[in-house]
């Protein structure tokens, strides 16, 4: 049995709920009001937290106002949780104004944003330094490649930034209204757009679930599409040289909530609440082994050197909110520590360890930025 598990390269993890669990230490709490005379509405998907290389992190914060219009702010934190900045940079009267990041780029925090509607045909990717003093402005206009037939009320949707070489920078996401339609772009530092792809005859809704810049220039996309004849989604590969012609394309599962890139090469998560299968694969989309997890069903996952840090759903409704837990996991699947249960939206991890998590709820007057530590 030991030599098939390790031809299979499967670890059976225990029910992490019959056991003690470790806790975190818990760093700090630091609470985040809306602007005068607005609110936050819930639920809040667009709200996000990134982490930069010196320790000090960003959120994007989408509020409503009394008259119904949004105002999407950038706020900035110090390595110590504290605030130190905030600065709007959209503004608008969608019902979501579709705002994506904050995304790390080198010391920057990118932010993409559409313009002047909830769902547009042009948008902005907004470049911010750390301390919110430096600021480029990028225009994203519609894809060249899309067909006709989706020109007279097309929309993007930003799915995901990364950074290539060069301060070059990859932005993708879905476009719509079509069956399914999914695109990504490469653009230089100056805003210029450089190369342009994407899916135009898809089967159904497509999402881009994470994307990559290789060091030696060409890019990966994990891009998820729902069937509609069947309801069941599929979750593929696709790998791009420097020029933006594809090489390569694989077929990884059955669809997921959650898929990364250690390096260049795909994980996934692929399962349901009671058992979920971490799948690793190689860089041109082989597998390599199999993690088996029954703590829940993961989300908004990230990964570092040490392991896995993502969310745990832990019910609850749209009405008062949905509760999660922050889980850490090591790179073979054994529990670190896991958080009490709270109203998290998002999580990240720093350099240094530190783990941030942005929080909200039903409380339509705060959310908080909390960090944690490994025991």
């Amino acid at each position: 049995m030991k030599a098939w598990a390790a031809v299979l390269g499967t670890v059976l993890l225990a029910s992490v709920t019959a056991a003690a669990q470790p806790a975190p230490r818990v760093l700090g709490t630091t609470t985040i009001a809306p602007p005068a005379d607005s609110m936050l509405p819930y639920p809040q998907p667009r709200n996000r937290i990134a982490v930069l290389a010196d320790g000090s992190a960003g959120v994007v914060l989408v509020s409503r106002g009394e008259e119904g219009g949004k105002t999407v702010e950038l706020l900035r934190f110090d390595r110590a949780g504290s605030l130190t900045g905030r600065s709007e940079i959209a503004a608008g009267d969608g019902d979501d104004l579709n705002t994506t990041g904050p995304w790390v780029v080198g010391e920057e925090l990118a932010v993409v944003t559409p313009v002047g509607a909830a769902r547009s045909e042009k948008g902005v990717l907004l470049r911010v330094a750390a301390d919110g003093r430096a600021v480029r402005r990028e225009a994203i206009h519609d894809p060249h490649y899309a067909p006709a037939a989706l020109r007279e009320q097309n929309y993007f949707d930003f799915n995901t930034v990364a950074a290539a070489r060069d301060g070059t920078l990859l932005v993708a996401g879905s476009y719509g209204p079509g069956p399914g339609a999914w695109w990504w772009a490469l653009y230089a530092a100056n805003g210029t757009r450089l190369a342009e792809g994407g899916e135009r005859d898809g089967k159904g809704p497509t999402v881009v679930v994470a994307a990559h810049a290789d060091p030696a220039g060409g890019f990966a996309l994990l891009v998820e599409e729902l069937d509609p004849k069947t309801w069941t989604t599929a979750l593929w590969l696709h790998r791009y040289d420097a020029r933006g012609m594809r090489t390569a394309h694989h077929r990884l599962a059955s669809g997921s909530p959650s898929a990364l890139f250690d390096g260049e090469a795909p994980v996934v998560f692929d399962g349901t609440s009671e058992a979920t299968r971490i799948l690793f694969f190689d860089r041109a989309g082989r597998p390599t082994r199999t993690i088996d997890w029954r703590g829940g069903l993961p989300s908004k996952a990230v990964l570092d050197v040490r392991g896995f840090t993502f969310l745990v759903d832990q019910g609850g409704d749209q009405k008062n909110g949905i509760r999660s837990r922050i889980v850490r996991l090591d790179r073979n699947g054994h529990l670190l520590w896991q958080s009490a249960a709270d109203f998290f939206i998002d999580v990240a991890r720093g350099a240094d360890g530190t783990v941030w998590a942005l929080a909200g709820g039903a409380d339509p007057a705060r959310a908080t930025v909390r960090r944690f530590a490994d025991p």
